[in-house]
């Protein structure tokens, strides 16, 4: 175990372990190592009220995700996609979960945008929608409660456990599958043509491996480059754990004119030139524009 590892492991013993009233002033302090200290923590028996950026959340410490609201670890990552959208403009959320990037996404886009924020979690959802009721985003956010797919209709889903908040899923992992229930799948196609939407400066999807479905059901509006930039988690061994391929996850991309940009961009590009095995690749936010942009 190297020395960085060690430091996180102890920092985040020292923060469960600490008063919450100090826990939650100093919670917004940077240092080296933060966010591997709060991954490192273990859950805590709480539900408090934050504000990060004027923007206010309910946080229940018991999962991962909103430990990292809490103590604002990804801050520079919502920066980057809060950039990426304009005043007026409408965005796409899928995998919305609690709202960590869609309140932000909102918060931009102003009261005359729009977020379409997908969630089909059922605990998720309660959360999502009171997040978005505590900033009185009702109009600028629009809540779809389904998984977003290449078809429409049914499918079984896996929801999160309550101490990892992103893992729910339309695919079934072993090591981590819950009770599964039925939620109701929709297309970004039928969505964009049902509210005459022809422009959205911003797609973030973050479904843990359903992401080829999800650009499968955008095709329409991706051959159109109505969608203006693309950022997609890729965890390679959950997608090579259900049988999915580069040209499974990037086909759709590729043909429709997408290229990849910004600091993974040549990682994302071997693995679509299939030099490096999708399997053996995480990247939190791999990036997509049209190649003409």
């Amino acid at each position: 175990m190297n020395a960085k590892l060690k430091w996180a492991i102890f920092v985040g013993g020292v923060f469960h372990a600490m008063p919450f009233s100090l826990l939650k002033a100093i919670r917004l302090i940077p240092f080296p190592t933060k966010q591997r200290a709060v991954n490192r923590m273990r859950p805590m028996e709480r539900t408090v009220e934050i504000v990060n950026d004027g923007l206010n959340f309910e946080v229940d410490l018991r999962n991962d995700v909103d430990r990292s609201i809490f103590f604002y670890t990804e801050k520079s990552e919502v920066m980057d996609l809060v950039g990426r959208v304009e005043v007026g403009s409408c965005a796409i959320d899928v995998g919305a979960n609690v709202g960590k990037i869609t309140l932000s996404l909102a918060d931009k886009v102003g009261p005359m945008g729009k977020v379409f924020a997908f969630e089909p979690d059922e605990e998720n959802l309660k959360r999502l929608r009171k997040n978005r009721d505590l900033n009185d985003f009702q109009q600028r956010i629009e809540v779809i409660p389904k998984a977003a797919s290449d078809h429409p209709g049914e499918a079984l889903f896996y929801p999160s456990p309550a101490e990892h908040s992103g893992w729910g899923s339309l695919a079934k992992y072993e090591d981590i599958a819950q009770e599964p229930i039925r939620v109701p799948l929709t297309t970004i196609d039928d969505l964009l043509r049902e509210h005459q939407v022809d422009a959205v400066s911003l797609m973030k999807i973050d479904v843990e491996g359903a992401e080829a479905e999800v650009l499968k059901g955008a095709v329409e509006s991706l051959n159109a480059h109505k969608i203006k930039s693309i950022a997609m988690e890729i965890n390679g061994g959950r997608l090579a754990e259900r049988g999915i391929t580069a040209q499974d996850l990037f086909g759709v991309l590729t043909e429709a004119g997408y290229r990849p940009y910004g600091p993974e961009a040549d990682q994302v590009m071997k693995l679509m030139e299939e030099k490096l095995p999708l399997r053996s690749v995480f990247i939190a936010s791999a990036n997509f524009q049209p190649a003409k942009a």
